[in-house]
C-alpha cells in the first residue's frame, strides 16, 4: 500500500496485478507464485485470505494488500484530480486517478471476472480500465460488460521456451499476432515497449485501437511512446513534469 500512497502523492494512477484466493477475495500481487516475494511456495489461488494476510512481502513490514484496499484509495479525496469527466453531468464531477486493473486468471476466469466486478461496481467513481494476457478474459467482459474499457497484453511470446512448450507453437503465435483480438474487441492493447514493432499490433493501432506500452523505464523510453501516440505504464524514476 505504501507503493499505491506514494503514487497518488505524485499525482499518477498506477497499474497492478490481481488473483483471486481460495476463498474469494480478491488479493493484489503480482506473481502467480508466493515464492519470490513472501517465500512461501505456494500460489495465491490455493491459500485463503486470513493465510495470506499473515506474510510479509520481502521480509519488510509490509503485507499483501486487498483489491478494495487500493479501491478506497483511488475514490479517496486524496485522488482526486482537476480534470473533469466528460461522461458525467452538467455539473461535471470531478476525475479521480485512474487504475489499470489486470486480472490474473488460473483456470478461474468466470469466477474472477464476477468477482472482480461485484467489487468494482461498488465504487461507482473509480476511474479505471481492465486487461488482462488471457483473451477468455477479455472476451468475457466483450459478452459480459461490454461497457467496461478493456485491454489485451502481449508480448513476443515466441522469444520464450516456457510459452511454446506450455502452449505449441500455433498458439503462442496466435498469443503474440494479437489473432484472437479479432474475437475479443479490446479497446487497447498493451504491449512490452521492445516487442511494440509486432505488425498486427501496429495494424491494430491504425485502425483505432489504442496502444499502450509498459515497463517503460526512462524519460527516453516514454518520449518515444508519446511521439508513437501511445500510453505509458512506468516504473523507478518521475517522468518530467510537460
Amino acid at each position: 500500500m505504501g507503493a499505491f500512497r506514494n503514487a497518488v502523492r505524485h499525482g499518477f494512477g498506477s497499474e497492478l496485478d490481481v488473483h483471486l484466493t481460495a476463498d474469494g477475495k480478491l488479493v493484489v500481487l503480482h506473481d502467480e507464485s508466493l515464492l519470490r516475494m513472501t517465500g512461501v511456495d505456494a500460489k495465491a489461488e490455493e491459500m485463503t485470505w486470513p493465510e495470506l494476510s499473515k506474510l510479509r512481502l520481502l521480509d519488510t513490514g509490509s503485507r499483501i494488500p486487498l483489491l478494495e484496499q487500493v479501491l478506497d484509495l483511488y475514490t479517496s479525496g486524496q485522488a482526486l484530480t482537476g480534470r473533469r469527466d466528460a461522461r458525467a453531468d452538467r455539473r461535471g464531477a470531478r476525475l479521480y486517478l485512474p487504475l489499470i486493473i489486470e486480472l490474473k486468471s488460473e483456470g478461474n476466469v468466470r469466477r474472477l471476472c464476477r468477482h472482480a466486478m461485484e467489487l468494482i461496481d461498488r465504487y461507482p467513481t473509480l476511474n479505471y480500465c481492465v486487461e488482462s494476457f488471457d483473451p477468455r478474459v477479455v472476451l468475457w467482459f466483450s459478452s459480459h460488460r461490454p461497457d467496461v474499457f478493456r485491454g489485451q497484453l502481449t508480448e513476443n511470446f515466441m522469444r520464450s521456451r516456457e510459452a511454446v512448450r506450455q502452449w505449441g507453437y500455433v498458439m503462442t503465435f496466435g498469443m503474440w499476432s494479437v489473432v484472437p483480438d479479432l474475437l475479443t474487441r479490446p479497446d487497447f492493447i498493451s504491449c512490452r515497449f521492445r516487442d511494440r514493432r509486432n505488425l498486427f499490433i501496429q495494424f491494430s493501432h491504425l485502425c483505432g485501437v489504442r496502444q499502450v506500452n509498459w515497463i517503460i523505464r526512462s524519460q527516453r523510453e516514454m518520449s518515444t511512446v508519446d511521439r508513437e501516440g501511445g500510453l505509458s505504464i512506468f516504473e523507478r524514476f518521475l517522468p518530467d513534469p510537460d
